[in-house]
């Protein structure tokens, strides 16, 4: 549902497909170099969905279900601190409270997990 709206909302047709063959600079530490927009929309592809929903599958089979869930809620925190450290981003004071939240969220299912299996 959700393709057919946006291919009426925004034909393929009208999608600026420029952006695909220009070169574009990468910023933070990897300033120095450009790749092609193709490329860049391959690397976001596979890095952001094909890996991670493999290693997502994997991990369950491997893990349990707990310890998969805590891995996959503290990934948002992974991701944000990557970025700080290899594209210079800046954490905002609302993102930093946003992690504490996470991880204090992480400890609590953490602590009534280890609780229930006490019991």
């Amino acid at each position: 549902m959700a393709a057919i709206f946006w291919a009426l909302i925004l034909p393929w047709w009208n999608f600026p497909f420029e952006f695909l063959t220009n070169t574009y600079s990468l910023q933070g530490e990897l300033s120095n170099y450009t790749a092609p927009g193709w490329a860049l929309i391959l690397w976001i592809v596979v890095i952001g969905t094909v890996i991670p929903y493999l290693l997502t599958v994997t991990a369950i089979r491997e893990l349990s279900a707990s310890t998969s869930s805590v891995i996959g809620m503290i990934e948002p925190i992974f991701a944000g601190v990557i970025a700080w450290w290899l594209l210079s981003e800046a954490f905002t004071t609302i993102q930093l409270i946003g992690c504490a939240v996470v991880l204090f969220g992480i400890y609590l299912a953490d602590k009534a997990r280890n609780m229930a299996s006490k019991s």
